[in-house]
């Protein structure tokens, strides 16, 4: 606060010894910003409780504003909706059919919740087939597993008929 500035206080109905500021519009920048660094950029709960500990009238729109806009908070947001999800490969070892298949995640941008894409790639000709898939359960990915060898197994008919 500045020398200028008028404070006022009330009591806070639950105790007595408290004192409330009530801080300026040209101050409540820095007040949430310290708020938020104080918390360890912490939630929005936590901010809201440990500003209105000293404040009076910092609103919940400007703490959520300020969350919504720091840039360290939505690279964490963006490293947690990523994090945990592992892309292992399965390699498949049957003769004439020497293949990868993999899931790829794509939860952040699903479509007709379609999640996934389950990817199938020869080694041989690195022909590759997609199939969405709504869940990375084993049923439904077993599901899928016929159809790449169908056509896999048809492109290679195909081409042996060509040479022939």
């Amino acid at each position: 606060m500045k020398s200028s500035d008028v404070v006022t206080y009330r009591k806070c109905s639950s105790c007595d010894n408290d004192i409330k500021y009530y801080a300026c519009l040209e101050d409540m920048y820095n007040i949430v910003h310290k708020t938020h660094i104080a918390t360890g950029h912490g939630g929005l709960d936590k901010m809201i409780k440990k500003a209105n500990g000293k404040y009076a009238n910092v609103s919940t729109e400007a703490v959520e504003l300020f969350k919504e806009l720091c840039e360290e908070c939505q690279l964490k947001k963006r490293k947690i909706a990523s994090k945990g999800l592992v892309d292992k490969p399965i390699v498949s070892k049957e003769f004439n059919s020497c293949g990868q298949m993999n899931l790829v995640d794509m939860q952040s941008l699903s479509f007709d919740d379609f999640k996934y894409i389950m990817v199938y790639q020869d080694h041989i000709t690195k022909f590759v087939v997609l199939r969405p898939l709504k869940s990375k359960w084993a049923a439904e990915v077993a599901m899928h597993i016929p159809t790449f060898y169908r056509v896999t197994m048809a492109l290679n008919l195909l081409q042996v008929l060509f040479l022939n």
